[in-house]
């Protein structure tokens, strides 16, 4: 099953449980992942890919956990402490407001966070992604950072860093 029809049925099943957040990120998952670009449409390139989806998927968790970190920002400025810390204290009446603004927005997006990072296929750590440009350097001894770049992206698309695989090939 594409990453896209997991995507469409899983959307499916949060409506049908009624799970307001799940459904709410599936639909807008999708609808930006199935977008196709003017410049994909002339090249006729409207294919939905799983390396396409998982840019997608990508960006959303990247923008989440950038809101998360906006949150706990503002929460460490206003309680003292890191929502993760546990600690409890009383409330100030500003901290009860606060708790009661905020607290619902924190949790679903720990909850997209957490929904989004189901959908990303296990990435590559450090030494496997070595072992693919050393193995590939040896087959291909001329080959330049762009050659082995294009080789990663052709072979374990959305499967690796690639900051991490930058530094690695140039090395």
């Amino acid at each position: 099953m594409t990453m896209l029809n997991q995507l469409k049925a899983d959307q499916l099943t949060a409506r049908k449980n009624k799970d307001t957040i799940a459904a709410s990120l599936l639909t807008t998952l999708l609808g930006e992942a199935t977008k196709v670009s003017d410049e994909d449409f002339k090249k006729g390139a409207t294919e939905i890919t799983d390396e396409k989806v998982i840019v997608t998927i990508k960006k959303f968790l990247k923008n989440t956990e950038e809101t998360k970190r906006i949150l706990d920002a503002e929460f460490e400025q206003v309680m003292g402490h890191s929502p993760d810390s546990m600690k409890t204290h009383p409330l100030t009446d500003e901290g009860r407001v606060f708790m009661e603004s905020r607290t619902p927005k924190w949790q679903a997006v720990k909850r997209e966070i957490m929904i989004l990072n189901e959908y990303l296929p296990q990435q590559m750590d450090e030494s496997q992604l070595r072992a693919a440009i050393d193995t590939f350097k040896a087959e291909n001894p001329d080959a330049n950072m762009g050659g082995i770049m294009a080789h990663l992206k052709a072979n374990f698309a959305g499967l690796y860093d690639g900051k991490m695989a930058s530094q690695l090939a140039k090395g």
